[in-house]
């Protein structure tokens, strides 16, 4: 899904932009070069993936959306294809050959990575037949929080994800048992480095 390709975007363009830029901040730079330009663009997409994607945005290190997970509903998923294909129409509007070739290979990337997400969502449409798409974003978003220490255990617990309720019936059956055991625990699950191997 996005994650691959968010993190090979994410290496180069995330040490370049800020990291906590708004859509609306990028939105309002100036049209400059194809650069800066594509350096706007690029930060679109790794906000897109904290809004649309919670779980690859806490895996990006970018925690403004941890309490949620994906929207999975017919209006989130048109949200997420309205927001590639926006991305994409402007990514056809950059002239590729006047940018750098490290951002030449990142725009092939991207233009890849937004095809691939539409073409997940409109033709392969993972989302009626894949369980694991489910489980996944409710098993991730309790993950991330959990085995990264970016914050105090007593506050990454609070940013536990509230949006079960979005996954289907079949997943939520699994996943409340499961978020209710984070909610019962008192104290950091133990680091990998101090388990018995």
């Amino acid at each position: 899904m996005r994650l691959i390709p968010a993190l090979l975007l994410a290496t180069v363009a995330l040490p370049t932009l800020p990291v906590f830029a708004t859509a609306k901040t990028a939105a309002a730079a100036p049209r400059g070069t194809n650069e800066q330009r594509f350096a706007a663009l690029s930060q679109r997409y790794i906000d897109g993936i904290a809004r649309f994607a919670p779980t690859y945005g806490t895996a990006l290190g970018d925690h403004r959306f941890d309490d949620r997970i994906g929207d999975v509903s017919a209006a989130g998923r048109a949200a997420a294809v309205a927001h590639d294909r926006a991305l994409l129409a402007e990514l056809a509007t950059i002239d590729r050959k006047q940018l750098g070739r490290e951002a030449q290979v990142d725009a092939a990337l991207l233009d890849n990575a937004l095809r691939y997400e539409l073409w997940q969502i409109e033709v392969l449409k993972n989302w009626r037949w894949d369980i694991q798409i489910y489980n996944d974003q409710a098993g991730g978003a309790l993950y991330g929080l959990a085995a990264r220490d970016f914050a105090p255990w007593p506050q990454r617990r609070r940013r536990q994800p509230r949006g079960w309720s979005a996954c289907p019936p079949s997943s939520r059956r699994r996943a409340p048992r499961s978020c209710r055991l984070w909610c019962r625990k008192s104290t950091p699950p133990p680091s990998p480095s101090r388990m018995a191997v």
